[in-house]
């Protein structure tokens, strides 16, 4: 039985061999796509939806191909790619979604059958920790969008073996908070420095994390701490600096997120009825948003505003 988790990148290039799927464009300025996972009503479902940051509107997107949960997800400013998860197994499969055309296609697989992972990247590469592989690991893997292969990154190993982490970076590095251990929930961070696949450990956060989530822009990353928590950090890039900001509006568990240069958006999970909030990161002021139509949990999200977000 899963562990539990949840949290996207890609060109469109390189595809021509893998099947799509059509239904109508979307317009891709601003907008979080969250994969639902968990849902009420349809547990492991295919179910996705756009959300446009400045808006605050919400409308329907290409379901996932396959229905799952435990997800984590990169992604640029043209598409997502999805680890599946759990969809009745662990399962080394991914999905590519492209927002302009909203289509979903076969992506390249896990190292290794997977579920309770995390990811972040830049515009050319999304680095995907694999989670709980049978065991809690260490490993992730580089997946490079233009030509579509996934790789370990051998040299880029997590700092301790775990799952249920969270991801956010810009367009040099990502942030990995670890999340579940063997010895239990552990504020460890990791910095991957994409340039030379380093990983190193960071700044830890201000508390235990797991089951959180993520979201950043080029200069800040945000981290809800999980685990039936309001609580959430900022972590700043140029200083490896953690800080304490405003609570969520509720507390947030099995939850995803994504955002943009200015707002940060996050849907907050099992226990909320499809609330999600929005962060303002220049007022740092929190707020709520449109909700989905459902409660969902762990799921992941794509974002299409900037360079590296989440998982």
């Amino acid at each position: 039985m899963p562990i539990l988790s949840a949290r996207g990148a890609l060109s469109v290039r390189g595809l021509g061999h893998l099947t799509k799927r059509r239904r109508g464009a979307l317009s891709v300025n601003g907008i979080v796509v969250f994969n639902y996972g968990n849902a009420t009503g349809a547990m492991r479902s295919n179910i996705r939806d756009s959300h446009h940051l400045v808006n605050d509107t919400i409308a329907s997107a290409r379901n996932l191909i396959n229905n799952c949960a435990y997800q984590s997800a990169v992604s640029n400013s043209v598409m997502g790619i999805m680890a599946l998860g759990y969809n009745g197994g662990n399962t080394k499969l991914r999905e590519a979604y492209y927002f302009s055309t909203n289509t979903t296609a076969v992506a390249a697989s896990a190292s290794d059958n997977c579920y309770s992972g995390s990811g972040c990247g830049n515009a050319t590469r999304g680095i995907m920790a694999l989670g709980y592989n049978g065991g809690y690991s260490t490993i992730r893997n580089k997946y490079i969008y233009e030509t579509h292969t996934s790789t370990v990154s051998t040299t880029g190993a997590a700092s301790m073996a775990s799952c249920n982490g969270s991801a956010a970076g810009n367009a040099t590095r990502g942030i990995f908070t670890i999340g579940t251990s063997a010895s239990g929930n552990v504020a460890v961070t990791n910095k991957y420095m994409y340039e030379t696949d380093t990983s190193s450990v960071s700044t830890p956060l201000t508390r235990s994390s797991a089951l959180g989530a993520a979201a950043s822009n080029a200069t800040t990353a945000i981290f809800t701490h999980g685990s039936n928590v309001a609580t959430v950090n900022l972590y700043l890039f140029q200083t490896d600096a953690v800080q304490v900001t405003n609570n969520l509006t509720l507390a947030f568990n099995q939850g995803s997120g994504g955002g943009g240069d200015t707002l940060a958006l996050f849907n907050l999970g099992i226990n909320a009825s499809g609330a999600r909030n929005r962060y303002n990161y220049t007022t740092k002021i929190v707020s709520s948003a449109k909700s989905a139509t459902v409660a969902n949990w762990l799921g992941s999200a794509f974002s299409t505003g900037v360079t590296g977000v989440t998982a």
